[in-house]
């Protein structure tokens, strides 16, 4: 291996320790799936017969420390007890989730809210103070905080910070 090629190395390797960080930018630690959900609109819409909730204009919803908005959500509710728990949410068109540590981007997203796993396809952006992760369809938990990105068709990219001398 010649120099350059060593330095190249050394300074991928350097990197790889801010890839944790990223990885870590969606962690609720304390996620209660539970929780109070607050939603917002511009319309909405009910389906008597299926429950499900049509959301659309600058929606808005919010449970704890996450944030989720989108053009359009469908509310699906549980079938079993009352009736009365949101199962899960569709999202479409410029779909946007917010924690305090990051934020994700994707045209389309399924929020599984009991188990807390948030799925978003195409066009996939994450953002964080560290980097900035892109990709086809991410898988985001936040409990845990795991964060699995594929890129399908298209590689995964990942633009990390340097660190500052000063910071080592």
């Amino acid at each position: 291996m010649n120099k350059l090629e060593s330095l190249v190395v050394i300074g991928v390797l350097g990197l790889l320790p801010a890839l944790p960080a990223a990885a870590q930018m969606f962690s609720i630690s304390d996620y209660n799936s539970g929780e109070p959900i607050e939603v917002s609109a511009d319309s909405l819409e009910v389906d008597s017969e299926s429950r499900d909730v049509t959301l659309n204009g600058s929606v808005q919803v919010m449970q704890g420390e996450l944030t989720v908005r989108a053009d359009t959500m469908v509310v699906r509710y549980d079938d079993d007890g009352d009736g009365n728990r949101v199962e899960s949410i569709r999202a479409h068109g410029d779909v946007v989730v917010l924690t305090d540590d990051g934020t994700a981007h994707g045209d389309a997203g399924l929020w599984s809210v009991a188990s807390g796993v948030v799925i978003l396809e195409e066009n996939v952006r994450l953002v964080n103070d560290d980097a900035v992760l892109t990709g086809t369809k991410v898988t985001l938990d936040l409990a845990s905080g795991q964060v699995n990105i594929v890129g399908g068709e298209e590689r995964v990219n990942i633009l990390l910070s340097a660190v500052d001398e000063g910071e080592q």
